[in-house]
């Protein structure tokens, strides 16, 4: 099985613009601190996606928690997320 994924940087960027433009699903700063402790090559599966807004889709992904969060994401980012397939899946990785 194949699913999209958000790498760190794409991540970091969309929380940033998310939270400027003051759509809904965004991370306050103490909510995001460890997203910063990941490999810069750290990728998130992405379980559920909608278009939410003309400027933005609406992801749900996994954490290394396991725990699932939402966030609201730019079109220029979502047009660029990458798709995996199962066998390409890496672990989650720590500095």
């Amino acid at each position: 099985m194949s699913h999209l994924v958000i790498t760190r940087s794409d991540l970091i960027y969309s929380n940033k613009i998310s939270r400027a433009n003051n759509w809904p699903r965004h991370f306050k700063d103490h909510d995001f601190e460890d997203i910063t402790k990941f490999d810069k090559r750290q990728e998130w599966p992405i379980h559920f996606s909608i278009k939410m807004r003309p400027h933005c889709w609406r992801i749900l992904f996994e954490h290394a928690n396991g725990e699932l969060y939402q966030l609201d994401i730019p079109n220029t980012i979502y047009e660029k997320l990458k798709l995996n397939l199962e066998e390409e899946v890496k672990p989650i990785v720590y500095n």
